[in-house]
């Protein structure tokens, strides 16, 4: 029998050839997914950047406008479980939200009475405020803690809009009251932000460039639960303010202020139970999704990205560069971090 003639031949793959080229294939996937997964992380953090930079121009329009910047809460007379307005909130006007706060009348009624006429303004999403990394809903959770949430005029517990921002308190634990020693943080907040703060430039004796003023706040880090922050308001408890460790009825520090304040006590992206913290507050500090760090602004406007290598301690002395950052009047030179 005579072979075909060369114009009446099948051409293809044979097996094997397929299979190197699917191999090949597979490769190229695996080195390209993670390029791109980078690709899209890089350009979150840049808006994480220009969101923070958004929040560090509104706090220098607040202060030029004020003569101080926002406080971290306003203290008012409210029943338990209420809520008092905080800095966020305050900001709204400059971060070209003076709609919702003309709505919402902030500051001129109390919160839980503006949560129940315009609920939906106060649980609705604002992407200014949400770093594009971070994770959870855009309305906080009143199952995952009781100061995630306040109650309306009426007594209903409801969750607030989500902010991935909290305002710096203190170089130690949260606490309202301002220091009266900066040496150690005990005697009170170190920090920018505390009960009617009103803190202006000439109280930041550091200088604005060494003293942070807004951090990040992740809402779950390596299966840990660290909450975001609440954008509106934050729980009073018993009727004596949001709860925190000057409070007289302090307990497990889960009703107020460290949903909307942090401290600088602990190094960025810490892992929760890894100090020796006796109430594991760890989740009261700055975190996010970005990898290596945290993102945060700086009282002279500038951001910078802080990483998870900065040493810190819980000793109670402010002896560490995370700690000197939080504190707007220990003194210290702050080197390279």
């Amino acid at each position: 029998m005579t072979s075909l003639s060369p114009r009446f031949r099948r051409s293809g793959f044979t097996l094997v050839e397929l299979l190197v080229v699917i191999a090949i294939i597979g490769v190229l996937i695996a080195l390209l997914l993670p390029a791109v997964q980078q690709a899209r992380e890089a350009a979150r953090r840049m808006q994480c950047s220009n969101n923070l930079k958004q929040l560090g121009l509104a706090m220098h329009n607040y202060h030029d406008t004020y003569q101080a910047f926002p406080s971290g809460y306003i203290h008012v007379n409210v029943a338990d479980n209420k809520g008092h307005w905080t800095w966020s909130a305050f900001i709204l006007p400059f971060m070209e939200l003076g709609n919702v706060s003309d709505v919402l009348q902030v500051g001129k009624v109390k919160a839980s009475d503006a949560l129940s006429a315009h609920q939906d303004v106060m649980q609705a999403k604002y992407d200014t405020f949400i770093c594009p990394s971070d994770t959870g809903p855009s309305v906080s959770s009143t199952s995952k803690c009781a100061g995630c949430a306040i109650e309306n005029a009426s007594g209903t517990n409801l969750g607030l809009s989500k902010t991935s921002y909290v305002a710096v308190n203190s170089s130690a634990y949260v606490r309202a009251n301002q220091a009266t020693n900066f040496g150690d943080g005990t005697t009170g907040a170190t920090g920018m932000f505390f009960k009617d703060s009103d803190t202006r430039m000439r109280d930041i004796t550091d200088g604005t460039s060494n003293t942070l003023m807004v951090a990040e706040r992740a809402y779950i880090l390596n299966n840990e639960w660290f909450g975001s922050s609440e954008l509106f308001a934050t729980r009073d408890k018993n009727a004596k303010g949001p709860d925190n460790h000057q409070h007289p009825d302090k307990a497990n520090y889960d009703q107020g202020l460290y949903r909307t304040l942090c401290t600088t006590l602990f190094s960025p992206n810490i892992t929760i139970g890894s100090t020796t913290s006796t109430n594991k507050a760890e989740n009261h500090g700055m975190s996010s999704m970005h990898p290596g760090g945290a993102m945060a602004v700086f009282a002279d406007g500038s951001v910078s990205f802080l990483p998870e290598t900065i040493h810190s301690n819980t000793t109670g002395t402010t002896d560490t560069v995370m700690e000197y950052l939080g504190n707007m009047q220990d003194g210290q030179v702050i080197g390279a971090y």
